[in-house]
């Protein structure tokens, strides 16, 4: 099922960008010496997942280098989010969703401490630009199949399809079980409808990923399906019946006369081997072939017979 599929795809993006970070913060460690702006242009090429831009702090929070709107990075100064993830780390630390100061859309900051220095290299993504890119082939925005993605304190980062989803998330079949680490499917009623929920967790950040379409969009395919198979086996039998009709009256039979015809020709009856016992091409060169032989036999006989014959007549003689 694709939403179980779907959070494996979305995870592999988020450890693509985890990877990236600990690219820059590996480049900016082996040269402590070197500038920060310097560091960010060096891996300028590397960051590109970033939609907005990369920085670099030192430990009390403090921006010392950006690669994009550094009024963004600005205000991020001592923000919560910010400092949890300039707090010492061993590899690298995910943020929860903040609110971008530039446009009041989710954003997600990713770090990795810079290792030999107090600083930390920070990069900042859209989660829905990110969730967009992986599952607009596998969900198309104008299909029938709702996709809802919420972190855990029931933010919707991304909607497709038809809504469902009003007032309460939290009360939306699926969403719980998949923040508590489910996978799975249940049922709802819409109106006259039923649909199909499927939910899946999204493990490495904690969000949920619930899909939910109609029982009839589910079920149609599957009937069209049934429907078709008989159509599909009925021909496909018929061939089969054909084949065996075509190998029993071309190929058994014909192979079965001859080989009564070649008993025959070892008796000595070298007519026999003339008359034609049908079958496909292959048969009836092999029995020309026979009766080729036969008539080489037949004259040798005729000619040992001669010669004994003369033999004869001489000692006679």
């Amino acid at each position: 099922m694709t939403v179980i599929a779907s959070p494996s795809a979305i995870d592999s993006e988020i450890h693509h960008r985890q990877f990236a970070i600990q690219s820059l913060a590996l480049l900016g460690g082996s040269n402590p010496q070197e500038d920060p702006e310097a560091i960010l242009v060096a891996s300028e090429s590397l960051m590109g997942d970033f939609d907005h831009g990369t920085a670099i702090y030192d430990q009390t929070g403090t921006l010392l280098a950006v690669s994009a709107d550094k009024t963004f990075w600005q205000t991020l100064a001592g923000t919560a989010e910010l400092a949890s993830v300039l707090d010492p780390i061993p590899d690298t630390a995910i943020s929860t969703v903040l609110i971008s100061p530039a446009d009041s859309k989710p954003v997600v900051l990713v770090a990795s401490r810079i290792e030999g220095d107090n600083r930390t290299a920070v990069g900042a993504f859209s989660p829905e630009a990110l969730i967009l890119g992986t599952l607009q082939n596998i969900y198309p925005s104008e299909g029938e199949t709702a996709v809802y993605v919420s972190d855990p304190g029931y933010q919707i980062l991304y909607h497709s399809g038809p809504s469902t989803l009003e007032g309460a998330p939290e009360r939306h079949p699926g969403v719980a079980e998949a923040f508590d680490g489910q996978s799975g499917t249940t049922y709802m009623k819409v109106g006259r409808d039923e649909h199909v929920v499927a939910y899946s967790p999204i493990s490495t950040v904690g969000w949920a990923i619930v899909t939910e379409e109609s029982w009839q969009m589910v079920s149609d395919p599957t009937l069209r399906t049934s429907q078709m198979i008989p159509l599909i086996l009925v021909p496909s039998l018929l061939l089969a019946m054909l084949a065996l009709w075509f190998g029993a009256n071309q190929i058994v039979r014909p192979l079965q006369k001859l080989e009564s015809k070649a008993a025959k020709l070892a008796w000595g009856d070298f007519q026999e081997i003339g008359k034609s016992v049908g079958g496909i091409a292959e048969i009836r060169d092999l029995q020309d072939e026979l009766a080729h032989m036969a008539r080489q036999l037949q004259a040798a006989q005729k000619s040992l017979h001669s010669y004994i014959g003369a033999i004869t007549q001489g000692q006679e003689a």
